[in-house]
């Protein structure tokens, strides 16, 4: 980060942030009257040196808008919390992973289904489909794949 006159070049932070939380911010940093109906908060105290109170964790949603041929013509779903150093990822239709970053930073050991990891893997995992349904994810995703397919003059992918 940097910020001349206010943050120092090169400025780092260990705090997981989202990027939500950006426009949040340079709208603080510009002066700006804050924006009604967003999701995040400014990360700019955070920035300025200054703790700020809530959940060091972020999630993370990829969805193709296409059947894709690797993932065996369904709809690839990904979702994924990352809590302090752990890292759960949910698969639509494959096993969970569970990763330690601490300890495993190039995810290599999934930690998924492992007794010892029990309770976080459980913790993540319930805190993971909160406002996301992959069922009607899929749904929406094919029916727009099939509106593609029109637009292509019926031809399909």
């Amino acid at each position: 980060m940097r910020w001349p006159r206010h943050i120092p070049a090169g400025t780092r932070r260990s705090e997981i942030i989202n990027l939500v939380d950006l426009s949040a911010a340079l709208v603080e940093a510009c002066g700006g009257v804050p924006l009604t109906d967003k999701d995040g908060r400014s990360l700019l105290p955070l920035a300025l040196g200054r703790d700020i109170a809530g959940q060091n964790e972020t999630f993370s949603e990829y969805c193709t808008d296409v059947l894709l041929t690797w993932a065996r013509k369904v709809v690839a779903r990904i979702r994924m919390i990352r809590s302090d150093h752990w890292k759960y990822i949910r698969y639509n239709g494959c096993g969970p992973q569970l990763f330690d970053l601490g300890a495993d930073p190039d995810e290599m050991v999934n930690l998924a289904g492992v007794s010892r990891f029990a309770e976080v893997e459980t913790r993540l995992r319930d805190r993971l489909p909160e406002d996301w349904d992959p069922v009607e994810t899929e749904n929406h995703i094919r029916g727009r794949a099939a509106a593609k397919a029109i637009l292509r003059g019926g031809r399909s992918r």
